[in-house]
């Protein structure tokens, strides 16, 4: 059968085709026909059986042959005559395959393997996506043009061989890849379908064919209904021998849509010359047009990321100088990219060096540069990252991403600043700030304070090992370290500081002593302490001053011993006279009270008084000056001592109805007998100036103060405090008395008021002092007052 239709098919001229069919002509070649050869095997072709004895490289010989005829008529836009030459030699059996031995699934295969050999080479042609998309769909028409001349000569063929026509017919049915099917345009019924027909379609023939043309309404895609209608109309005017395609959605039973593509070809026509049937085959190409629709997905995902990431990309054409810009980088350069001059918009002191990227780039291959570009918004900070495209191994274009960094440029050097700052700051300070690392036990910073501290130059310091960091330190100052290292106490939390005096060694060998404060700067999952931030004051002048202040205490300490001997002899001599102005004033009074007058009783009883007063004063001043030479500190359980006072005053505590509220005071390194004594003035002190008519009531409490809490009373320095409060409801005092009731023999009542020499809060106040500490009071006249008393633990 001669193909006598095939001058009545359109002219199979291309636009692009040609050109690239003379590239793989002139450079790819071989990686065509090689590509053929692989997939050819890779789909287990029917064919091969016909050349099965032939080694591979007779085989490719075979191939390049053909692809060499076939590429050079296409670059010569001649395929019709190509394609005319292959079916006559077909026909007559001249070809290297029985002519007989070829059915439809090696046309629908070698179409197959020879479309994705062209596509496979696509990229390397061309990278632009809408020359790419017309070369795939030339591509498409190439073949579809040649699978239909092939179809066509197969008919013929078919028809020789009427005895097996049947069986020959189902056995191409059966192996198409899709579904085959004759369709009545006139009465939209299938006249004919594959047994693939209905696993493809999801229906079967007489289930569409009840439907007839509601099958329109009833399971195409409402938005495909009129492609399906004008491809119907187009049909019309489809020459014999032309194929169509066209694609559309169908539902599916279980309710979703599908996408299928047909592609058709006239049948049959009636006697008026109409179309009446045509034949078609059909593939699901629906996970074909799910993943197109994911690649647009992704590619508007990209171009979202580079929104928010201030990232645009580029492809610029070297030979035309031709930019194609993606949104972003449209916004960031304020330009689309037709005509666009690029180094004109560089900064002048850029200009040279980028340019010497761009060249750099044509041989290395890629492309990395930072610069300053003028936009319309004003000067811009940007970074570049390029790789180099080649065409016919030559350069061809520059593709990459541009990214504006004007913000991250502008924090970048902010910190900089702020960072030079902190330097000259930290070299500006008087004390040494050093930054410790405790895993490798080295200096990680140091200002410049420790040349003049130890006569160490930062870099010196930095570059000793650990063995040599601790040699710095005085060896009775060694047991700070591993403390600093990994103690917890000291270090519960980052904001916890550690403080702690050491001796280190100067260049010169001196020791020198320093205050150190320390502070967690880093801590590793675990909660381990890493590195610490320090601060070192120079206290050797102070060190040398308490030297002298020890030895004055100790001078002192001997001293206060000899005035107190003296005091208690004092006492002992003034005792003498005052115990016999008393006993002669008592004997007076037994044997001679009768021959006195009033004036004279009066006189006797005022001597006898004063002397006992005198007497009491002399022992209290006697116990005020024995206070600080006591120093039997001992670990006591304060509730003991206070339960003791109590005891003491029970008396005068029934006397008054008085009632004494305290808590479970916790224990505390202190003189037992003077705190008894303290307890028990407080306590006194509380029931003598009670409210007439109101029974005393005294609260004592306690709690625990941080060191911040009473940096202001300037006590002896501790990791804690320990608060003692009095709280009673007595008649109170002005607050402006506050300081005088500690002081001895300072009274804010007649004697006549209230009994007392007013030396027991002094007394108080001296005790407190002793043991470091302090004693304050609050005042409010009628209502009360409150003792409250602060030791260093």
């Amino acid at each position: 059968m001669q193909l006598q239709a095939e001058t009545k098919r359109p002219s199979l001229d291309f636009e692009l085709l040609p050109a690239f069919a003379g590239y793989l002509l002139e450079h790819k070649l071989e990686a065509f026909v090689r590509l053929q050869y692989r997939f050819t095997y890779e789909i287990e072709l029917t064919l091969l059986n016909q050349v099965a004895h032939l080694s591979e490289e007779e085989q490719l010989t075979f191939g390049r042959e053909y692809n060499r005829d076939l590429l050079k008529h296409l670059a010569e836009n001649r395929v019709g005559d190509f394609i005319r030459n292959r079916m006559t030699q077909w026909q007559q059996n001249a070809l290297f395959f029985d002519k007989y031995s070829v059915i439809a699934e090696d046309i629908t295969k070698l179409s197959y393997i020879r479309k994705r050999a062209f596509h496979q080479l696509l990229p390397d042609y061309c990278a632009e996506g809408v020359p790419m998309l017309q070369l795939v769909h030339e591509i498409d028409r190439l073949f579809l043009r040649y699978d239909a001349a092939s179809l066509e000569v197969l008919t013929g063929i078919i028809e020789q061989q009427a005895a097996e026509r049947s069986l020959f017919i189902e056995k191409i049915n059966s192996t198409i890849p899709g579904a085959l099917y004759i369709f009545d345009v006139r009465t939209f019924r299938n006249l004919y379908a594959n047994e693939n027909f209905t696993e493809v379609m999801g229906y079967s023939r007489e289930e569409l064919n009840a439907l007839g043309q509601e099958a329109l309404t009833a399971v195409i895609h409402p938005d495909d209904r009129a492609v399906v209608e004008a491809h119907l109309e187009r049909l019309q005017e489809a020459s014999d021998g032309d194929f169509m395609s066209y694609q559309y959605r169908i539902r599916g039973k279980d309710g979703r849509y599908r996408w299928y593509r047909s592609s058709e070809s006239v049948f049959r026509r009636d006697a008026g010359g109409k179309i009446s049937e045509i034949i078609a085959i059909c593939l699901n190409i629906d996970t074909e047009m799910q993943t197109a629709q994911a690649l647009r997905e992704r590619e508007e995902q990209l171009l979202e990321a580079q929104a928010i990431a201030r990232i645009g990309s580029f492809y610029w054409t070297l030979e035309n100088n031709k930019y194609t810009f993606t949104p972003e980088l449209s916004k960031i350069f304020g330009h689309r990219g037709e005509d666009f001059d690029f180094y004109a918009h560089v900064h002048p002191d850029d200009l040279e060096r980028v340019r010497s990227k761009v060249e750099a780039a044509l041989t290395t291959g890629t492309f990395d540069s930072e610069y300053r570009y003028d936009s319309p918004e004003g000067p811009k900070q940007l970074w570049a990252r390029g790789v180099l495209h080649l065409r016919a191994e030559k350069p061809y274009a520059i593709s990459g991403t541009v990214m504006d960094i004007t913000e991250l440029h502008r924090t970048s050097q902010a910190l900089r600043e702020q960072q030079l700052f902190l330097e000259k700051l930290a070299d500006a300070s008087p004390m040494w700030l050093y930054l410790f690392d405790i895993p490798s036990g080295r200096f990680q910073y140091v200002n410049r304070e420790i040349f003049y501290v130890l006569g160490y130059t930062p870099e010196e310091i930095l570059e000793l090992e650990s063995s040599a960091v601790t040699g710095l330190y005085h060896p009775d100052d060694w047991s700070l370290l591993p403390e600093r290292a990994g103690s917890e106490s000291r270090f519960q939390f980052s904001e916890s500081m550690m403080q702690y005096e050491c001796r280190l060694r100067k260049k010169d060998g001196d020791w020198y002593w320093l205050l150190a404060r320390e502070i967690v700067f880093k801590k590793d999952e675990s909660g381990a302490v890493q590195q610490i931030l320090g601060a070192a004051l120079d206290i050797n002048r102070r060190k040398e001053m308490e030297r002298t202040l020890l030895q004055n205490s100790f001078q002192l300490e001997q001293s206060n011993a000899a005035l107190e001997e003296f005091a208690y002899v004092a006492s002992h001599d003034l005792k003498e006279p005052l115990r016999k102005i008393s006993t002669f004033g008592d004997r007076l009074v037994s044997s001679q009270m009768d021959r006195l007058t009033d004036d004279g009783k009066l006189y006797l009883s005022k001597v006898v008084d004063a002397s006992q007063r005198m007497q009491a004063m002399i022992d209290d001043l006697l116990s005020v000056s024995r206070i600080s030479g006591n120093r039997g500190f001992e670990r006591v359980a304060l509730k003991s001592l206070l339960d003791d006072a109590i005891g003491a005053l029970e008396f005068k505590i029934e006397q008054c109805g008085a009632r004494i509220n305290a808590s479970e005071l916790p224990e505390a390194e202190v003189v037992p007998s003077q705190f008894r004594q303290l307890f028990q003035n407080l306590l006194s002190n509380s029931l003598k100036f009670a409210r007439e008519g109101v029974p005393p009531v005294v609260d004592v409490r306690y709690r625990y103060l941080r060191p911040e809490e009473v940096a202001h009373l300037q006590l002896r320095k501790a990791a804690s405090y320990l608060e003692l409060s009095f709280r009673d409801n007595g008649i109170g005092f002005e607050n402006e008395y506050a300081g005088k009731i500690f002081q001895i023999f300072q009274r804010l009542h007649g004697r006549s008021e209230y009994e007392g020499n007013g030396i027991g809060l002094a007394i108080v106040k001296k005790i407190a002092e002793h043991h470091g500490g302090t004693i304050g009071a609050e005042g409010d006249p009628g209502h009360g007052a409150v003792f409250t008393l602060i030791l260093p633990l």
